[in-house]
């Protein structure tokens, strides 16, 4: 008996759609697919910092009335969810991550998985279907 594979599809804001559609061109029906939104740590920690000092002293002790990493979360969930219904397998696992990008989306794929679909990926897949169709 061979073990179950699974296929991590990474979703990136702007070409997630692109990636999803080669991923579903490709990933074997007996597979199961997860798929992957990593919010960059990076991205809420210069925002804080904004915030917190680089708008000048009239604006110290003010804080926006919601967190960026609730705004983070929103879009990530928006992004899959679509995704989700978009791919239309049922056996569809959703992971959302909050850090560095390249350690979760290497820590989601060694957590058993045994291949995955960037966003680079895809595009060169979309790219090599588009030159072939013409």
């Amino acid at each position: 008996m061979s073990p179950v594979r699974v296929v991590v599809v990474w979703l990136v804001e702007g070409t997630w759609q692109g990636c999803l559609d080669a991923a579903a061109d490709i990933v074997p029906p007996d597979a199961r697919v997860a798929l992957l939104h990593v919010s960059p740590s990076d991205v809420s920690e210069l925002a804080t910092a904004a915030t917190a000092g680089l708008l000048g002293r009239a604006f110290q002790g003010h804080k926006p009335s919601g967190s960026f990493e609730e705004v983070a979360d929103n879009v990530a969930s928006e992004i899959l969810e679509a995704a989700a219904a978009r791919l239309g397998r049922e056996d569809t696992e959703l992971l959302r991550r909050h850090g560095r990008v390249e350690r979760e989306v290497l820590g989601a794929v060694a957590r058993g998985s045994t291949s995955w679909l960037s966003p680079a990926t895809a595009i060169a897949r979309v790219s090599v279907l588009t030159a072939s169709a013409t």
